[in-house]
């Protein structure tokens, strides 16, 4: 039984509302063209307020384990060669049920980051306010120079109501939590076959599998919805692809849909139409424009960037909100329509961590060991392995607080969590290592030289190797559009490859600079601009809305490091003895590249600089040196 957290004295917020329904509330009825997300109210929770915790107790964490050893034998003929005397074999099968301690994370970051009415951050929404509208800071009491958030009932106190103001302080970029979490599990099991050889030696032959079920995810839970049309029946994220998919193709806005119109945004955006509010930023703009090119006219001028395009339309009703009633809401001519069908007004995003994770491992190991015996001990590992997930982050680690390193594994389409399902980050398929210690034979109580003279066993005796070798094969990395803001305001989704696969590896440009593809920027083009034509056929494409892309596609450079120590003992007396060592990690200072950590296609849009290797996944060669006197 695992004790949800509290804050024992009383410093604990929660939403009034069950986050996990009302984000399932969001889906099942956006599908069925309704919009339902109402504003969220945070108030004190949590076992010292005498209120419910953070989420309920999990009672049914039964977690059976089951094992069976066998140690076969044969009197004598072939399988007696095979298996060995008695005691030499053993056959062990195992399965296990685990549940993980989790929740320490996750109360950590929502206490940072989304305790609304004790640590309010008060932020920019993005796009609102500019460098010369935005309040200036004057003072530690300058709060109130800062403007008012209409229907926010006081700034501190509880209930707590965030602000819904698209114009100051809604639209936020905050963090939430999910009240219905599970506990993660795992079911477990393996299956090993272990044989002793003469000489001390060992060899084992092991599979094993792990299959995890509610693992931690993190979700936006306030995604702006993908609304149905009842009149259509297709939903926003097919009819945003349309818009999209002609854009990159260059199309003319008088050409696009039939007739100039797409019946979702004729149907849904019935007073975008006119000419009042084009941007000019489409080719072949119409005289007078329908919705539909109204609308592709705004999507082209932020191709890449298809959430700005929707808040623009849902938040400040430009050109028109959805439906057809009127508000005086925004700076723009015109303003109509009804304001958030989309977004939920007081979050563009909200994150969460959800038990929705699930994952498979499967792995065959074969180990070579050695036992202490004549000075030597040693240890020789293989592995070939596969891991899936649909994200690798830890519960640790969150967009907020990891420097970045936490984007690639987040959900980008909330409402379709699976579609990054893919090799884990952290996936090796076949992994080399060792490690050993080795007395070397000379000296008293050695092989040769036991009688020694004392001085000669002083030089030449009590010298010792020891050392650690680690070997695997490249780690998996995405491609980043560079400008994928497609599907989730905040996120960005990874770009699919459509041509010829590029060949990774360590590659030196002329300049002296590794990148992980080679020649990349005279090989790969891009579609990422309104009617690109680079030449040949384009080898990514960015992600259209309602997409994740592709995840860890690629493979990079593995990582590979031989550390070792050599040192020398003196016996001084009976129970004094004096040790030297000289240690050695990276001994033979290799260098391997992290194309992960390098934020590999940040410049992909642009094609300059892209694929450059800027973090390792080693750390340069490092000497250290002691002397122990023991007594």
């Amino acid at each position: 039984l695992l004790q949800p957290p509290f804050e024992a004295d009383g410093n604990q917020v929660s939403p009034t509302v069950g986050m996990h329904q009302w984000f399932e509330n969001r889906i099942t009825n956006m599908y069925q063209g309704i919009v339902d997300q109402p504003d969220l109210t945070f108030d004190l929770s949590g076992q010292a307020n005498g209120k419910k915790p953070y989420w309920a107790w999990n009672y049914k964490n039964f977690a059976p384990r089951f094992a069976i050893a066998y140690a076969p034998h044969a009197d004598g003929g072939f399988w007696r060669t095979i298996l060995g005397d008695r005691g030499k074999s053993s056959i062990r099968l195992g399965y296990g049920l685990y549940y993980d301690h989790f929740g320490e994370g996750v109360v950590n970051t929502f206490d940072r980051q989304g305790s609304w009415g004790l640590t309010t951050t008060i932020s920019n929404p993005a796009g609102v306010l500019g460098v010369d509208t935005t309040p200036r800071f004057t003072g530690l009491l300058g709060k109130a120079n800062l403007p008012p958030s209409p229907g926010v009932p006081s700034p501190h106190g509880f209930p707590y109501v965030p602000s819904g103001d698209q114009n100051t302080f809604g639209l936020a970029i905050a963090w939430g939590i999910d009240d219905n979490l599970k506990t993660p599990y795992s079911h477990v099991v393996d299956f090993s076959l272990t044989r002793e050889l003469p000489h001390n030696f060992v060899i084992e032959a092991t599979y094993t599998g792990r299959f995890a079920h509610h693992l931690l995810q993190e979700i936006d839970l306030s995604q702006p919805l993908d609304l149905v049309d009842p009149a259509s029946h297709m939903d926003y994220f097919t009819a945003a692809q349309l818009l999209s998919k002609n854009a990159y193709a260059g199309t003319s806005e008088s050409a696009i849909g039939t007739n100039g119109k797409i019946p979702y945004w004729e149907d849904m955006f019935p007073q975008a139409a006119g000419a009042a509010n084009i941007i000019g930023a489409a080719p072949g703009t119409p005289a007078n424009p329908t919705a539909t090119q109204n609308i592709y006219d705004l999507y082209y001028s932020n191709l890449g960037n298809e959430t700005l395009s929707l808040e623009d339309l849902d938040a400040f009703c430009f050109p028109a909100c959805a439906g057809t009633g009127s508000n005086t809401i925004g700076g723009f001519v015109g303003p109509n329509g009804t304001p958030f069908s989309y977004y939920q007004d007081q979050f563009s995003s909200l994150y969460g961590w959800q038990t929705r994770g699930n994952s498979n491992y499967n792995g065959l190991q074969i180990s070579l060991r050695h036992s202490m015996a004549a000075g030597l001990q040693f240890d020789f590992n293989y592995v070939y392995s596969k891991s899936i997930d649909v994200g690798s982050n830890a519960e640790r680690v969150n967009g907020f607080e990891s420097a970045g390193l936490a984007f690639n594994s987040q959900v980008i389409n909330a409402f379709s969590p699976n579609l990054w399902r893919a090799v884990s980050d952290f996936d090796a398929t076949n992994q080399l290592n060792a490690n050993w210690v080795w007395d070397l034979p000379y000296g008293r109580g050695r092989h040769w030289g036991n009688g020694a003279k004392s001085w000669v066993n002083g030089i030449l005796g009590g010298w010792g190797l020891n050392g650690l070798y680690r070997w695997t094969s490249g780690f998996p990395f995405s491609v980043e559009a560079g400008n994928g803001w497609s599907t989730d305001f905040e996120l960005q989704g990874s770009s699919f490859l459509t041509g010829p696969k590029p060949k990774t590896g360590v590659f030196i440009e002329p300049n002296g600079t590794p990148t992980v593809f080679q020649n990349p920027e005279q090989t790969i083009t891009c579609s990422c601009s309104p009617g690109s034509a680079a030449a040949g056929p384009s080898t990514f494409r960015p992600t259209y809305a309602g997409e994740a892309g592709q995840r860890n596609a690629f493979r990079g450079p593995g990582y590979f490091g031989i550390d070792a120590g050599l040192s020398k003992i003196w016996k001084v007396g009976e129970q004094k003895t004096i040790r030297f060592a000289w240690e050695a990690f990276n001994v033979t200072n290799s260098v391997r590249f992290d194309a992960a950590g390098s934020l590999i296609g940040q410049d992909l849009v642009e094609l300059s600089g892209f694929g450059i290797f800027n973090t390792e996944l080693t750390k340069p060669r490092v000497l250290q040196y002691s002397l122990r006197f023991s007594f």
